[in-house]
């Protein structure tokens, strides 16, 4: 019979290990492919969706929300804007909130129809990327009124597409709108806003600087004479949302009270009993003689003839007057002002 070699049992356990490892390491390689595809199906799986991301970022808002900001916007705009259109231009123009549109600026824009003028602006510190448009037959009315200074009443609503001098003085209009809707939106008077040259074409929207953006838009309702038209603005969702409207208003209204605080505190100063004085000059003395006199001492004017008597209130001196008498009363006669004669402005 053939002798079988007996193993070490240590050696025995080694080689078993060995086996052991060499089989973990062959599985993990085969394993290796299907656990990083894994990783890449998970990073597919927790890709933001845009609509989400915008809304965490600030750039899209909620419908309710932007909704009921834009109207409170719309509102507080309508009635500026025909205060400041009126003070600017002499014509009269009612105003009232009109419809809202949200989506991309791309989607707000290609719903405009009809023959159009448009403008884009910015408001310093508020946005650069505001748009606004109207119907031509509003420009054309305003246009008409300006040069001929006809009533808005009778002249005939009218839609064509603008001449060179009605588009050009189409931004008399853009630039009051703007301009009120700054006064809507911030009460610092400092602040900067412009209107670019208006056009009568939109912004390519395939073009390399046009920028897409969520927006909203908010119309005013417009009453100039026969016509009923309406214009509208187009500004970023993320701009709305920062925009406490009722917080402007607010201050608005503080500084309203304010004004008529102080114009009823100036008609009541005006209406107050002030006490007047009339001071005249008598013979100088020295510090000796002052000290000396007595009940009973007579003390001359300091002046030869009729006396100059000054008259005083709250100590200031208001006028030169001259002292006569009338039965038991003496009296003084109002001749020329003390100095400066506006004095009102410093009492």
């Amino acid at each position: 019979m053939a002798e079988t070699e007996a193993k070490d049992p240590e050696t025995e356990a080694d080689e078993t290990a060995s086996e052991n490892a060499e089989t973990l390491d062959a599985s993990a390689e085969e394993g290796a492919p299907e656990d990083t595809q894994s990783d890449d199906a998970l990073a597919e799986d927790i890709e933001f969706d845009p609509k989400l991301l915008s809304l965490m970022t600030g750039e899209l808002g909620s419908p309710p929300i932007i909704e009921e900001k834009c109207h409170q916007i719309a509102l507080s705009l309508a009635q500026v804007f025909m205060v400041l259109f009126k003070d600017k231009n002499s014509l009269p123009i009612e105003a009232s909130a009109g419809d809202i549109t949200q989506g991309t600026r791309s989607e707000i824009l290609k719903n405009i129809e009809g023959d159009f003028c448009y403008s884009e602006a910015k408001i310093e510190t508020w946005s650069d990327e505001i748009a606004i448009y109207c119907n031509n037959d509003l420009i054309i009315s305003i246009v008409e009124c300006m040069l001929g200074g006809d009533d808005p009443d009778n002249i005939e609503p009218v839609s064509r597409a603008l001449s060179m001098l009605e588009l050009d003085l189409s931004a008399v209009f853009f630039e009051t709108l703007n301009e009120a809707l700054k006064a809507t939106i911030t009460r610092n008077p400092t602040l900067e806003q412009s209107v670019e040259k208006p056009t009568l074409t939109l912004p390519d929207t395939e073009g390399e600087t046009y920028k897409e953006y969520h927006a909203a838009s908010f119309s005013l309702e417009l009453k100039f004479g026969q016509l009923e038209t309406k214009a509208t603005v187009i500004v970023p969702q993320s701009k709305i949302i920062k925009t406490d409207i009722e917080a402007v208003a607010n201050r608005r209204r503080k500084a309203e009270k304010k004004t008529d605080w102080a114009e009823k505190l100036s008609k009541q100063v005006y209406n107050s009993d002030i006490m007047l004085q009339a001071n005249i000059g008598l013979e100088r003395l020295k510090l000796d003689e002052i000290s000396r006199l007595q009940v009973g001492d007579v003390l001359r004017f300091g002046e030869e003839g009729d006396p100059t008597v000054v008259l005083q209130a709250n100590g200031r001196e208001l006028f030169n007057c001259a002292l006569g008498k009338s039965g038991n009363k003496y009296m003084v006669r109002v001749e020329s002002p003390f100095g400066d004669e506006d004095w009102k402005d410093g009492f």
